[in-house]
């Protein structure tokens, strides 16, 4: 793979897998029209890619990551210290037991593993689908205008105040739904999640925030299975120098994409990327059925 071709990539995934705009959809029609694709550099190089679209992640919302942890960590605790002393009450002690919801950022925790079961499910249920969707460009052009109405929506909406100490368990499941619908091509993971949370009365900067943090395991998780399922990869010395440049390009352009979002929130200027994906979408389908 060219170095330009690295570079290339790095932009197209750094960039479409933040903004609600679907990195899939885009690759299927860059690999289509051009002939430029992750197969040139394998799983590997797709691995890097989305290795460096984390990165950026992790570095945008390490605060948010470093509370949800550590209240993990005691939520468990807490967890254990009330089943201890529930077999103490159990045997005849009078002990109180531990709030276990007792804080903003274990609300957060709760929505997000909330959110995560209807994500996972759907990305089982539909994953051998949107394999199969990949092969045919019409798919992703079709998703790519089901997306541009999804944004239209998020940018109609009224706006909203609702933080996690005030969210529900079916907004939770709602925006997980929502997400996990991201496995086929061409429909955003971002842009879906975002217009659920807007639609559940998030305020606009949670909602961005809630989208991207409840994406890291999705992404994360995606990687791992790709590794496992290649059973043991390697790439070529001189392709290693092309993975490294457009994992470097994914992260930067990604890193960007957040602060472009996160600025843009309160505004919410989503019709742009709104008539962009349909736009798009609708060139490649009169295309796909005029050729």
């Amino acid at each position: 793979m060219s170095i330009w071709n690295a570079i290339i990539l790095g932009l197209v995934q750094g960039l479409t897998e933040i903004l609600p705009i679907s990195s899939s959809g885009h690759l299927i029609i860059l690999k289509e029209f051009f002939g430029i694709g992750f197969q040139e550099g394998g799983i590997l190089f797709d691995i890097l890619l989305h290795m460096g679209v984390l990165l950026a992640l992790l570095l945008a919302f390490y605060r948010d990551i470093f509370r949800l942890v550590s209240e993990g960590i005691f939520l468990v605790r807490d967890i254990l210290v009330n089943l201890g002393r529930w077999i103490q009450n159990r045997l005849g002690g009078k002990r109180g037991y531990r709030r276990l919801i007792r804080n903003s950022y274990r609300k957060y925790l709760l929505l997000l593993l909330l959110s995560w079961i209807p994500a996972v499910i759907l990305d089982v249920l539909l994953g051998n689908m949107a394999e199969l969707a990949q092969q045919i460009v019409l798919v992703p052009a079709l998703c790519l205008i089901v997306t541009s109405l999804f944004l239209f929506i998020a940018d109609s909406v009224e706006v909203g105040s609702r933080k996690p100490k005030d969210a529900s368990v079916f907004h939770g499941v709602c925006v997980g739904a929502a997400q996990g619908l991201g496995v086929l091509p061409g429909v955003s993971r971002s842009g879906a999640g975002l217009t659920a949370g807007l639609l559940c009365g998030f305020e606009p900067r949670f909602a961005v925030r809630y989208s991207f943090v409840m994406s890291i395991p999705m992404i994360a998780g995606g990687m791992i299975r790709d590794w496992l399922g290649a059973g043991g990869i390697s790439i070529a010395s001189r392709e290693l120098k092309p993975a490294l440049i457009a994992m470097a390009v994914a992260a930067a352009a990604s890193y960007l994409a957040i602060c472009l979002l996160l600025a843009m929130a309160r505004k919410r200027c989503y019709k742009w990327f709104a008539i962009y994906c349909g736009a798009l979408g609708t060139a490649v389908t009169i295309h796909y059925f005029l050729i």
